[in-house]
């Protein structure tokens, strides 16, 4: 803080050139230190500057597990769907008792083979599908309060799903200046 010479500090930042010891000559094997002056971010909000704070950390991470040989577990397995529910029919045991299940959907294309319906006895194959739900987005429109600057985090809440999502203003928009945010 305050007008003082970091240059000293800047060098332990290591982005530029790689830390070495002057007694063993011995190089760092990672950048483990983010050096951000304050006077630069004084002015944008305590959101970018806790941004330019942390920007190195994933990648200081991810440096220090593989140093380790530590690898990330397999993801999980995709969630499976019922299909009939995405297609707007009710599943199975949600219908009435006594009714019949809605009848098959024609192939979506005309032509041979089991896809379009010339399979076994002349009727489409059923087979079960994984399906991985795509998240929803909306567009909302947010005005700028007074006093927030380019630069700076707004918290956008969605009005319909209450998701909250973290936006910068972008430079060139002022207070009172509305924004499409994609939730």
């Amino acid at each position: 803080m305050g007008g003082a010479d970091f240059a000293a500090m800047d060098r332990l930042d290591a982005d530029d050139e790689p830390l070495r010891c002057s007694r063993t000559r011995k190089t760092a094997s990672r950048d483990i230190v983010q050096f951000v002056p304050f006077r630069k971010f004084r002015t944008q909000g305590a959101e970018r500057l806790a941004m330019e704070v942390l920007a190195e950390v994933p990648e200081q991470l991810i440096g220090y597990m593989r140093s380790k040989g530590i690898v990330p577990n397999a993801p999980p397995a995709p969630e499976a769907v019922d299909m009939s529910a995405l297609a707007g029919a009710p599943p199975p045991e949600a219908m009435p008792p006594g009714s019949a299940p809605m009848a098959e959907a024609p192939p979506p294309y005309a032509g041979g083979g089991a896809a379009a319906g010339g399979g076994a006895a002349g009727g489409a194959a059923v087979v079960a599908a994984t399906v991985v739900p795509v998240p929803q987005t909306e567009t909302v429109n947010v005005q700028v309060p007074a006093g927030v600057v380019a630069g700076q985090m707004l918290q956008v809440q969605s009005p319909t799903t209450g998701k909250v999502v973290n936006v910068m203003v972008p430079e060139g928009v002022q207070p009172g200046q509305t924004l499409q945010v994609q939730i």
